[in-house]
């Protein structure tokens, strides 16, 4: 991915797991990520 400060995302169902955990594989390269999620993906974490 990409280096940035700051991530906003509304990503989709199909992609939120991928994108999440890529995201979080990164973590100390960026300072702060919000991300909407669909309300059955979430249920599911």
């Amino acid at each position: 991915m990409p280096y940035y400060d700051v991530y906003i995302a509304n990503v989709s169902y199909q992609i939120s797991m991928p994108i999440t955990f890529k995201l979080l594989l990164h973590w100390p390269l960026y300072h702060c990520t919000i991300i909407i999620f669909q309300k059955e993906f979430a249920h599911y974490l």
